[in-house]
């Protein structure tokens, strides 16, 4: 693994624990995942 990734992963998950951004990860990682699927079609 990149050392750019893992870093990018450690930074998700201490976001994540902050009140309100889960919410906001989420929102963007179904974004994402529509814009992908959007793609593939």
């Amino acid at each position: 693994m990149s050392l750019e990734k893992s870093l990018s992963n450690w930074v998700d998950k201490i976001a994540k624990k902050i009140p309100g951004f889960n919410g906001y990860f989420r929102k963007e990682e179904r974004r994402e995942n529509d814009q992908r699927l959007r793609e593939k079609s």
